[in-house]
């Protein structure tokens, strides 16, 4: 009665390919968020809210870690600039949704035991 083993992978794949998707477009999201909240008071000075400051933390957590290797100067930066920019944040998702599939599975299978 139990699933084959084509099942499980695509179902895996699948997981991790909506994980990866859902964390692109909340990176990208709080990215431009960040971005533009931070450009309206650009000429004023004024300093970052407290909802800007919780936005600017989650843009660094989610971000984490190829997108801040990326802009390390001379590190990945020189390899994908431009539009090739965009692999390092699919790059960057996509561990995010391996990892976060993988530490589910593994808390889900240690408490079995």
């Amino acid at each position: 009665m139990g699933m084959n083993k084509k099942t499980i992978n695509k179902r895996k794949w699948l997981a991790i390919a909506l994980i990866t998707l859902v964390h692109f477009c909340l990176s990208i999201s709080l990215l431009l968020i960040s971005f533009g909240s931070t450009m309206e008071r650009f000429d004023s000075g004024d300093p970052a809210t407290f909802s800007e400051q919780i936005i600017d933390i989650g843009v660094t957590v989610l971000n984490f870690p190829l997108v801040t290797l990326a802009l390390i100067p001379n590190f990945l930066a020189k390899y994908f600039s431009g539009v090739g920019g965009w692999f390092v944040f699919i790059a960057n998702s996509l561990l995010w949704g391996i990892s976060i599939y993988t530490l589910n599975k593994f808390f889900k299978t240690r408490n079995r035991i």
